[in-house]
C-alpha cells in the first residue's frame, strides 16, 4: 500500500521550507503534498485565520487520503505548522469514528512541543518580526513575490528561478549565518510572509490546548525535539498526554533543523515514519 506525507510549513515561510526533504521522501516511497497556509507562499493575499488554516491542512491530508486510502497518510508539521497539526489532527480524528477509519497514519511534529500563551506567543512574534530589522533584511518581506520551487501537489518545480523569486540575498543576515545559503533558499524560495501574519498567527496557537487536543489522537505521536530547539519545554508531557505519544530526541540541530541539517533530518524523519508504520 502506498502512503503521502502532508508537510505544514512554519510562520513566514512556504510550502518551499520542505523543499530539502522532498526528494528523499519521495524516494522512501512517500506521495508528498506540501500546502501553503493562508498569509503565506501562494496564498500570501489571504488573511491568516485559525479556521482557514486548519481547514487547510484537512484538505490536504483528505486529499491526500483520496490516493493512498484511509489510514496512510502522515501528518508532519514543523513550528507553527506543527502546532496546527496537531489540533488539525485532533478536529479529524474526533469525526472520525471508529478511529481505524481516520485518513492519518501517524503525527509527527518538530520545533512544537511548547504550550504558547498570550504573553509568550506575543514574544516570540515580536521577536520574529524585529529579524526585519537586522541588516540583510533591506528589502521588504512585502514586496517578496512567491517562487515556483513548490505547490500542494508534492512536485518539486525545475522551472528556473525567476528574476523577482527571492533567495539568499533577499532574507536577513543572520538567517543566512545560522542556516547557510542552501537553506535559506529553500526558506524564501516560495516568498517569505510579510509581519502581518505574525500577530494573527500567535494568537491562534495561544488560543490552543494542544495537550487536550493530543489526549484525542489516538495515531501514534512523535515530538521530534532538536538538540538545541528553543520550542520543546514541553516535550514530556506533550509525549504523555497523547495516547500513543513518544518523544525522539535529535543530537543535533536548532529550532528549523528540517533546513540545517537537511539529509540528516531526512533521514531520521523516514525512520521515524516507518517506526510509526510497524507500531501502528
Amino acid at each position: 500500500m502506498s502512503e503521502a506525507v502532508v508537510l505544514v510549513h512554519g510562520t513566514r515561510t512556504s510550502a518551499s521550507q520542505w523543499d530539502l526533504q522532498r526528494p528523499g521522501l519521495r524516494h522512501a516511497g512517500y506521495r508528498v503534498v506540501t500546502p501553503d497556509l493562508p498569509g503565506h507562499g501562494t496564498r500570501r493575499a489571504e488573511p491568516f485565520t485559525l479556521a482557514a488554516a486548519t481547514t487547510t491542512i484537512l484538505d490536504a491530508v483528505r486529499s491526500a487520503a483520496e490516493t493512498v486510502g484511509p489510514a496512510a497518510v502522515h501528518l508532519v508539521g514543523s513550528s507553527l505548522g506543527g502546532m496546527l497539526a496537531i489540533h488539525a489532527a485532533a478536529e479529524l480524528c474526533s469525526v472520525a469514528a471508529p478511529a481505524s477509519v481516520t485518513p492519518l497514519a501517524s503525527l509527527t511534529v518538530c520545533g512544537s512541543a511548547v504550550q504558547p500563551t498570550e504573553l509568550t506567543a506575543g514574544l516570540y512574534g515580536r521577536a520574529m518580526t524585529a529579524v526585519d530589522l537586522l541588516p540583510g533584511a533591506a528589502r521588504k518581506a512585502g514586496s517578496w513575490r512567491s517562487g515556483r520551487g513548490s505547490g500542494s501537489g508534492g512536485t518539486l518545480s525545475t522551472a528556473p528561478t525567476a528574476p523577482d523569486t527571492p533567495t539568499a540575498e533577499a532574507a536577513p543576515a543572520v538567517l543566512s549565518v545560522l542556516l547557510g545559503r542552501r537553506a535559506v533558499d529553500a526558506y524564501v524560495r516560495g516568498g517569505r510572509a510579510g509581519p502581518e501574519v505574525v500577530a494573527p498567527a500567535m494568537r491562534a496557537v495561544a488560543g490552543l490546548d494542544l495537550r487536550s487536543d493530543l489526549r484525542s489522537i489516538p495515531v501514534p505521536v512523535t515530538i521530534l525535539s532538536p538538540r538545541f530547539d528553543q520550542l520543546r519545554w514541553h516535550e514530556r508531557s506533550f509525549a504523555r498526554a497523547a495516547p500513543r505519544g513518544r518523544v525522539v530526541h535529535l543530537r543535533y540541530g536548532t529550532h528549523l533543523v528540517n533546513l540545517s541539517r537537511p539529509e540528516l533530518f531526512t533521514q531520521d524523519l523516514v525512520r521515524v515514519l516507518g517506526s510509526a508504520r510497524t507500531t501502528g
